[in-house]
């Protein structure tokens, strides 16, 4: 067998470093007198799984067999620098640090790292529902089974958690049920210590909601969220969540002209504010309008997004691409910085989508030169869009 295959119960080695870059207190605001919150969030999925640890794969052949064989030949453009890994902690891989030594860490560990050190504030998990129920082998169900483990790795670093409430959640119960069961396990849980990881903001935990973007489910949203707003005693009194929900507009040109769509998500479906999950290239000019659109439903929150690139090609049969570049990335941040000047706030958010969703190729995770796979844009830089977060999250909380 080929000596180049990795098992991933003994991962090949890494042999990358690169240079960090420090963050600097931002001042306080002189008019008045308080620091404008900032936050940099990002998009994570822990929901791999592979065969020579887990016993099958997950996401990594696309999940059908006959499409992909891992761990050579991959559900992505791009090959993780980790290698096909599993999300689970059942093993650990080898890198160089950003200090130059050698370590050995769950994959987890290593992306809570990487995301620390690119200067991302939030990591945001895609979660798919409750790991009791639905079918154990679904790799849907992996994120609720390793949220313990991401808290906990993510409080070590200094990250700050939140949960995306990923589609439809299938097989997990109502969605008001889905929400009281987050709440009351990881933003109100006595019982840990890794509940103050919870992301809040004013003292709520935020949720964040994907669903369908259409009109036609508005009313129910809006009856599901005004409940779990209220009905405060099913997570022990705490305060109410803010529900973020889904402000993109169904891939439908994106951010042209969306005044009404903004306020029929704000306004009929009673969430707190949008986020958005993609963007093209060429819509950048309308960021700004969007989030002053956003924030005209004060306090509604906007957390707009960067990307750097989308090609779901060899996961799916979605014809839909925007191509990578790191040009584009970097003008994507600068543009979204740019939007939230003019735009008073008390705070200010920027997504990254997404740290490490290699089936649609829109991760900053690092990747290295692997058979047919290769690095991202400059030879032999496997860590690129980490540098380029780590220094353009850093000039947009200045």
């Amino acid at each position: 067998m080929n000596s180049r295959i990795r098992l991933l119960a003994t991962v090949a080695m890494v042999v990358f470093a690169w240079p960090l870059v420090t963050v600097s207190a931002e001042p306080p605001n002189e008019a008045t007198g308080q620091t404008t919150d900032k936050k940099v969030l990002a998009f994570y999925f822990p929901w791999y799984r592979a065969k020579p640890v887990d016993g099958r794969w997950s996401k990594w052949n696309g999940n059908d067999p006959h499409r992909h064989y891992p761990p050579e030949d991959i559900a992505s453009p791009y090959y993780p620098l980790l290698g096909p890994y599993t999300s689970t902690p059942a093993t650990t891989y080898r890198a160089v640090d950003s200090d130059g030594r050698v370590k050995w860490r769950t994959s987890i560990k290593w992306h809570m790292k990487w995301m620390a050190d690119a200067n991302i504030d939030v990591v945001v998990v895609s979660w798919w529902g409750r790991k009791d129920r639905g079918a154990p082998e679904t790799p849907e169900r992996l994120p609720d089974e390793l949220m313990p483990e991401i808290m906990q790795e993510a409080m070590a670093k200094g990250l700050k958690v939140a949960i995306l409430r990923d589609q439809d959640s299938v097989a997990s119960g109502t969605l008001e049920d889905q929400f009281y069961y987050i709440l009351q396990k990881y933003a109100y849980n006595p019982a840990v210590t890794y509940d103050s990881c919870y992301w809040r903001i004013g003292g709520r935990p935020v949720l964040m909601h994907f669903g369908n973007t259409g009109a036609g489910e508005d009313a129910t949203f809006a009856g599901v969220f005004n409940q779990v707003r209220n009905n405060r005693t099913k997570y022990g009194g705490g305060a109410p969540p803010l529900i973020i929900s889904n402000g993109t507009p169904e891939f439908k040109g994106f951010l042209k002209d969306n005044s009404v769509d903004v306020a029929r998500k704000i306004v009929k479906r009673a969430a707190d504010g949008l986020f958005l999950w993609a963007r093209g290239y060429d819509e950048t000019w309308a960021y700004k309008e969007w989030i002053a659109k956003v924030i005209s439903h004060a306090p509604a929150i906007a957390i707009p997004t960067v990307m750097p690139g989308f090609d779901p090609s060899e996961f799916s049969d979605n014809p839909r691409r925007v191509e990578r570049s790191a040009d584009h990335y970097r003008t994507a941040w600068t543009d979204t910085h740019l939007a939230w000047d003019g735009n008073p706030s008390a705070g200010a958010y920027i997504s990254v989508t997404t740290f490490n969703d290699f089936t649609e190729a829109d991760q900053i995770e690092p990747v290295e030169d692997y058979g047919r796979y290769r690095t991202y844009n400059t030879p032999n830089d496997p860590f690129l869009y980490i540098t380029i977060t780590q220094q353009e999250a850093a000039d947009f909380k200045r």
